[in-house]
Parts: structure tokens; sequence; C-alpha cells
């Protein structure tokens, strides 16, 4: 006898999970490409980090942070805290940077793959940066954290500020 040529339900049901991951790593692959926010230079960087400090601004400095930390506890954090900043004046220079050893660089990629295991970018480059801060009380050194993800630089944590 002569089986039909249908096909077997569980190899429908298999072939439509496989697509199913398949679109998901498609779109995994887009926002890990596709950073958005960031400078093209740690000067500029630091100068948007100014600027949204200065002004209040969570949503701008938020957009110097790497995609995959823009959790929703650290928009919360941000959007309560930041206000404590706002208002000072701040003036600040980057400084001399420093660029780290490749294992921190892969430590940082994997916290970042972690909090978002989708969007995670793979980080190119870790620097600490000197910032030198102005305000009308004087003069201090901070020291800030960049990543560099395809070419753009982005504030490594939000605890910075």
């Amino acid at each position: 006898m002569k089986k039909s040529g249908k096909l077997s339900p569980v190899i429908l049901v298999i072939a439509g999970i496989l697509l199913v991951f398949k679109i998901v790593d498609l779109f995994s692959l887009y926002s890990r490409v596709f950073q958005t926010g960031g400078q093209s230079s740690i000067e500029a960087l630091v100068t948007d980090y100014q600027d949204a400090i200065n002004d209040g601004d969570a949503a701008a400095y938020l957009k110097l942070v790497p995609k995959s930390e823009r959790t929703s506890a650290e928009k919360k954090h941000i959007k309560e805290k930041i206000g404590d900043y706002s208002g000072k004046n701040y003036k600040m220079t980057a400084g001399p940077s420093v660029e780290k050893e490749v294992n921190n660089t892969l430590s940082t990629t994997a916290k970042l793959f972690l909090l978002d295991p989708f969007g995670a970018s793979l980080v190119n480059r870790e620097y600490s940066v000197s910032v030198n801060i102005e305000t009308d009380e004087g003069t201090y050194k901070e020291i800030l954290y960049v990543l560099q993800i395809n070419g753009k630089y982005y504030i490594d944590d939000v605890d910075v500020l």
C-alpha cells in the first residue's frame, strides 16, 4: 500500500517553531547592529552628557546609554535622580582616556547580554575617561566609563551621576 503525500503534523509544528526562532533572531540581529543613540566621539559624548545633566533631561541622557542598559528600573532611577544634578551649570571636558583590557570588555559584553539577550551589542572597546568638571563650587575630576559599540561611544552605566 502506498502512503499519502501529506506532511506529518509533528513536522509542521517543528518547522513553525524553527521559523519563529529565526524571526526572533533576525530582529535581535537588527537591534545589535543598529544601536540607537550614542555619539561619534568621546568628546561629543561628554558634551551631550553635560547638556543632558544641566537640562535635567532624562531622555537625552538615556540616549547616551547602550540600548540594553535602558531597562525600566534604570529609566525610573534616572528620571528620579537627574533633577538632583540639573541647574548647576556643569562644564565638562574630556581628559585622558585609558583603554581597558580585553577581559574587561568581554565581561561588559556578557553583562549587556544578561540585561537584554535579544538586543545586546558586542562591545568593541571600553575606556576609562577622566572628565574635568567645573562648577560654581570648584573644579574636580570624575571617571566616566565609555563603551565603543559599532563605531559609536556610549556611557557604560547610569550610576555615573
